[in-house]
């Protein structure tokens, strides 16, 4: 335990502050955007209308940017923003990937989504696709099923059922999927 002499000079100053009820403090530090996370959502963001305008070649060059801005953040910063975008920045860039037919692009860029965010169902979702698009379609079924365990009621759920079905004449997959879905 401690002793009267090791809290001495803590009760002293609690005492203090207990005193001075009017005692001014400063303000909460307000955030200051993050040039570097403005950049990051600057070339995202152009990458979006790039990728809804059908220019997929233009919106993965606008997504590589983002995540080259991504990587580049110092070490120093939290981890947690550096994944986040990197996540969502290569998230869109395998669905560009994907649109423009170059499926070995988006599978590996859905890998490193999933290493990224383990638990955000998008990341499987597009493994999934790349997967099917492969013909690999256990695989793909697997990836579609991992993303469903962390959000059985996402979106990603309708998505990769129907995207699924439609793409696979193996009634024993399609029985098996919508089996482990449901």
């Amino acid at each position: 335990g401690y002793s009267g002499d090791d809290l001495k000079d803590l009760n002293q100053l609690s005492r203090l502050l207990v005193a001075i009820p009017a005692m001014l403090m400063p303000p909460p530090q307000q955030p200051v955007p993050n040039p570097l996370s403005q950049e990051i959502s600057k070339f995202k963001e152009q990458g979006n209308v790039a990728f809804k305008n059908g220019q997929w070649s233009l919106a993965v060059g606008f997504y590589t940017r983002s995540a080259e801005y991504g990587y580049s953040r110092p070490i120093i910063e939290s981890s947690l923003y550096a994944r986040d975008e990197l996540a969502i920045a290569l998230c869109n860039r395998s669905a560009a990937y994907g649109h423009m037919g170059e499926w070995i692009n988006a599978l590996c860029d859905a890998d490193v989504v999933i290493e990224l965010k383990k638990n955000w169902p998008k990341g499987y979702f597009r493994r999934g696709r790349a997967l099917i698009a492969l013909s690999r379609l256990n695989e793909a079924r697997e990836s579609f099923l991992l993303g469903l365990q962390y959000d059985p009621n996402s979106a990603v759920r309708v998505f990769s059922t129907s995207v699924f079905i439609s793409r696979t004449d193996r009634p024993e997959l399609i029985a098996g999927f919508n089996a482990s879905s449901s």
